[in-house]
Formats: C-alpha cells, sequence, structure tokens
C-alpha cells in the first residue's frame, strides 16, 4: 500500500534535502513541478514490497526521491539518451536526514528508437514524467516497448502537458503563439508533440491499453492570468467542458499484447512506420505499420474488414513460414466474378472467385524468407456496391496470417 502522500508544502522541504538540488534551474523545477508530481503519484496503483516498478527518464530524481520515501516497492530507473548513445552507470542521492544515501543504477537509452534492456513482463509499474510531449517521432514505439516489460495487468503511468488547456486559448485571444518555443539544448529538449486526452485515451487503447483514469488537473507552474485559472477549474467540473486544465495524468493497465498502432489523426505517413513485428493481420486491430499502402478505413460489418483500392500491399513478420493466407470478401464483381492475384516471395497466385461471397486463398512462399515478406493484392477494378460509395474498390480483407 502506498503510505499517505505528503502536501506539497512538505514534499518540497523534503526533496530540498537532497544534495543534488541546488542551483536556480532545479529550485525552479521543484517549485514548479512538485504538485505534479504528487498528483501523479495519486493515481499510482497499490504495491506490495515486493512489486517491481521503473520510473523512465527519471532524472532530476524528484519523483525518484519521493518513490523510494513513499512507495514501498522496489524502484528500477532509467534516464533518456540522445542520438550519440547513452552510457548505463550508478548514483547516490544524498539526503540531510538520512543515514546513508539511496543508491541504484540506472541504464540509458533512447526512448523512440531503442529496445529497451528488459525482460519481457518484468514490472508491475512503469510511470514517465513530462516526456512523452519531448518524442519527436513515434511515441508509439514508447508504448509498446512498455507493454512488453509489463507483466499482464500491470499499469503504465504518464503526465504530459494538456495541448488544450486554457493558456492557449489565451495567447490566440491575444494573437501570440502557442506552440512551444526552440530550446538551445537540443531539438528533443523542446516539446515536439503536446496531446489532448482524447488523442492519448486512444493512443493507449489503440495499442494494447485499458485507460483507468485520465483527468487534467490545474498546475501552478504554468503562468497565466489567474482569473482564466479560476474559469479553467469551473469548466472542468463540467461534463461539457471538462479537460482543459494544464496538465493530463493517465492511469492504464497492460490488457494485450504489445502492438504499433498509429491512429488517423495523430499521424500523417503513417506507413512510414516500418515496425514489422506480427504474423497475423485481424483487420479488427491490424497495425497500420504493416498495412503500407492500398487500404481504406476500417469498417465494422461485423467481421472487420478494410476494402482495398485494387492495388494494395501488406508487410508480415515471416521465419520461413511456408504460406500466407488472405481471408476477404469479393464485393460486386463483372460478369459475376471476382479476379486478381496475390504476390509475395517472387511468385503470384491468381484467384477467380464469385462476386458477393467469402473466400480463403492461399500462396506459397520459399521457406528461406526470414525478416519480413510483402504481400501485395491486385485485382480488377470493382464497381461499387451502392451508389452512396463511390470509391473503386478491391477486396474487402479481413484476415491475412502467414502459417
Amino acid at each position: 500500500m502506498k503510505n499517505r502522500l505528503p502536501n506539497a508544502d512538505a514534499a518540497r522541504q523534503f526533496l530540498l534535502g537532497f544534495e543534488h538540488v541546488v542551483g536556480e534551474g532545479l529550485h525552479y523545477y521543484l517549485n514548479t513541478a512538485v504538485d505534479r508530481i504528487l498528483t501523479t503519484m495519486e493515481l499510482l496503483p497499490d504495491l506490495g514490497p515486493d512489486s517491481l516498478a521503473l520510473e523512465l527518464a527519471a532524472q532530476p530524481y524528484l519523483m525518484t526521491g519521493l518513490l523510494h520515501r513513499y512507495l514501498p516497492s522496489n524502484i528500477h530507473v532509467a534516464n533518456e539518451g540522445d542520438f550519440s548513445g547513452g552510457v548505463d552507470g550508478k548514483i547516490e542521492l544524498v539526503h540531510r536526514d538520512m543515514a546513508a544515501p539511496i543508491r541504484f543504477s540506472y541504464e540509458k537509452f533512447n526512448l523512440e528508437f531503442d529496445d529497451y534492456p528488459y525482460p519481457d513482463k518484468t514490472y508491475d509499474l512503469v510511470m514517465l514524467c513530462e516526456t512523452i510531449e519531448h518524442l519527436a517521432w513515434d511515441p508509439v514505439h514508447t508504448l509498446h516497448e512498455v507493454n512488453r516489460i509489463l507483466k499482464p495487468g500491470g499499469h503504465f503511468v504518464i503526465s504530459t502537458p494538456n495541448a488544450f488547456r486554457l493558456e492557449n486559448f489565451q495567447k490566440i485571444l491575444q494573437w501570440r503563439n502557442f506552440y512551444p518555443p526552440y530550446s538551445g539544448w537540443s531539438w528533443t529538449s523542446r516539446h515536439n508533440r503536446e496531446f489532448v486526452p482524447y488523442e492519448l485515451k486512444n493512443l493507449f487503447e489503440v495499442n494494447g491499453y485499458e485507460v483507468e483514469e485520465i483527468q487534467t488537473r490545474y498546475d501552478p507552474g504554468y503562468d497565466y492570468s489567474k482569473w482564466l485559472k479560476v474559469i479553467g477549474k469551473v469548466l472542468d467540473s463540467t461534463p461539457l467542458a471538462r479537460g482543459v486544465l494544464d496538465v493530463i495524468h493517465v492511469r492504464a493497465r497492460k490488457t494485450g499484447d504489445p502492438r504499433y498502432s498509429y491512429p488517423d489523426d495523430m499521424f500523417a505517413d503513417r506507413y512510414a512506420y516500418s515496425r514489422i513485428n506480427s504474423t497475423v493481420l485481424d483487420m479488427a486491430d491490424a497495425p497500420e505499420s504493416q498495412l503500407t499502402s492500398g487500404f481504406y478505413p476500417r469498417e465494422v460489418w461485423p467481421p472487420c474488414v478494410r476494402w482495398t483500392n485494387g492495388c494494395a500491399s501488406a508487410t508480415l513478420k515471416c521465419d520461413g513460414h511456408p504460406t500466407v493466407n488472405v481471408k476477404f470478401y469479393s464485393g460486386e464483381g463483372m460478369n459475376g466474378r471476382v479476379r486478381g492475384e496475390i504476390i509475395a516471395g517472387g511468385s503470384n497466385t491468381r484467384f477467380d472467385v464469385e462476386s458477393s461471397s467469402w473466400n480463403t486463398v492461399s500462396h506459397p512462399l520459399p521457406t528461406r524468407i526470414k525478416g519480413s515478406v510483402e504481400v501485395k493484392f491486385l485485382n480488377e477494378y470493382v464497381p461499387p456496391a451502392g451508389t452512396h460509395d463511390s470509391r473503386p474498390l478491391g477486396l474487402a480483407i479481413t484476415r491475412i496470417w502467414l502459417e
């Protein structure tokens, strides 16, 4: 069980007891961050002394110090490395009121690009505070790797600035730019993408999590009109305008396997994210990174399908599998028939099936293929099945799999 958390003033006084919390920069960060840190800790699940927790991007170890005092579990930490590579190390946190320093090792790696150096299903809890907004290319990789290292039912807790916060609306009304400023330290030090609550909820849910709690909270670290802060608290208490406070806090529980799913409204050029880790693509939840071209958005009939536009391709993880299989609905054909071909592994399989029918077609692969295989679908133009739909349609694919 979590011990009773201190109030903000008591937490500040405790953290000021650490020798490393010195200098104007850290004092400022402490004064603006402690309320957010405590709010994040309020969302943490109850853990026992044998539980394992990981704090990603832990520097400057303010939350780390509070976790060691108020969370009765084993705390591991990691720091984010830059593109020149990371260096693992050890550190001591010395406190004036503690007989012995807090000693721990840390790993250093890039959250967006590296494989995290932890075994599958290791942790009961992973935390990532005020960091996801700094990721410049692929936050989905972070969700994937955290999912991988979480135990079934384990929790991922994050905090991040709210792009819908009233401070930004005030800037717009004042004809000011609401985008985060550049940073002289590096392009990873600035906020590269801020989120709104519904985006994060969707991002977590399509990547193997259930969002148990999502809320926005006032944070004194954001400097804007006091009257607007009062309005924000009132608005956030009403169902119609909820979600306008400064910081988003999320607690999500792992419910599915690691995925690489890229929601349409958050990612442009989704097919450039070539994260290939699945041998099965069910259109109910197929990762967009493996549907490389020519697929329309998912439709739920049931079953879930994605129409091709007559020329489409997908990529699957392959480790010597001898066969690729495709299950599809053939749509409206010419003269009662739908014809086409499946191309993969340097050869093709032609099909000729009845219109408006369900079919499964198999295509043999050379067993030497390792790593990945691209599967292409080519078929004659199929007129749309209804006047309301003017798209050129090919096949309504529900599943592609290797075996």
